[in-house]
């Protein structure tokens, strides 16, 4: 993995936003399980040694992946040529993993903390931070329907979880690091956009976890926390967050970020403790009240105006 990663050509056609719609639901779909297969490795890691599990294997995974392109199109004589990365280009590589790091470790953490029902609720927040973000950093607009969307989908997915919230003063620090997950998740989704109007989502998912594993080695080193599993189901897990979750959900989260705003695609991650609960009710017969389905309207109704609004595409 050198040189050969590098920018690619980006084509912005800027399709119309429901051709982004199926493979956004499928990574929503992935990612509503990362939470389960958190819980399950930290049944014998430390949050830090799950986090950094995590984009190891995401990284030998895209790494490999990514050599085998390269090999492909140095066979092909007509591939077009690619310009090195810019030097702002590296640095913003650089905050994507701070913050990627900072989001995954902070959520991880607060698991630990607090409630599972208070870290999703406070976590599911991104919205509101990738709106405003893009507002002030990327001159995104947006009007009204939009707005009330994503008034109305917070509303609900507030409604979800309140019967479980567990508002108590030893939680508390737990649910500051939760919100704090989803303001660096923002960002997450602020710089990727960036990104991806110059490089491809190969290039910015294996470079990202290549520095996330970096940054993530020196804490491993000196908390001396184990990090090979030792059962089989906690190798399950770690595997599934670093090739399900990551490569495969949010590689497809930063696909679609080339064809929708990050404020958009962050508001459509309130579907996860839709499908969370959906799921629970299928699978363990958890019940759900007349207000859960409410709720889900709610959430649903806003993801319909928001997506309806004529400020969904990048201009």
């Amino acid at each position: 993995m050198t040189q050969q990663l590098e920018v690619e050509a980006v084509e912005v056609s800027n399709p119309a936003p429901s051709s982004a719609l199926i493979p956004l639901f499928i990574g929503i779909m992935i990612l509503s399980c990362s939470a389960i297969f958190t819980r399950l490795s930290e049944q014998e890691l430390s949050p830090l040694a799950t986090i950094f599990n995590r984009f190891w294997i995401a990284s030998v995974v895209l790494s490999f992946g990514s050599g085998i392109r390269s090999w492909k199109q140095q066979k092909n004589p007509d591939a077009p040529s690619k310009e090195p990365f810019s030097w702002v280009e590296w640095g913003l590589l650089f905050v994507l993993a701070i913050a990627i790091s900072a989001r995954a470790g902070s959520w991880a953490w607060s698991l630990t903390q607090t409630s599972v029902a208070n870290s999703n609720l406070l976590h599911n927040m991104t919205p509101i931070f990738a709106t405003l973000g893009g507002w002030l950093f990327l001159g995104h607009s947006f009007g009204k329907r939009y707005l009330l969307g994503l008034l109305l989908a917070i509303s609900g997915v507030i409604a979800i979880g309140v019967q479980d919230l567990n508002l108590t003063s030893d939680s508390f620090y737990g649910d500051v690091a939760a919100l704090m997950s989803s303001v660096f998740y923002a960002v997450n989704f602020l710089i990727i956009e960036k990104l991806r109007s110059k490089m491809s989502t190969t290039a910015i998912m294996t470079w990202s976890c290549v520095f996330v594993s970096a940054i993530l080695l020196p804490g491993i080193l000196f908390t001396g926390d184990s990090i090979v599993p030792v059962s089989s189901s906690v190798w399950i897990a770690i595997l599934c967050l670093g090739i399900l979750s990551q490569v495969i959900g949010q590689g497809i989260l930063a696909f679609v970020l080339n064809r929708m705003k990050s404020g958009h695609v962050s508001l459509f991650l309130l579907l996860e403790p839709i499908i969370t609960a959906l799921l629970a009710w299928v699978i363990f017969g958890e019940s759900l009240s007349p207000s859960n389905w409410f709720a889900f309207v709610i959430v649903l109704m806003g993801l319909y105006l928001s997506n309806s609004s004529e400020e969904i595409e990048h201009a």
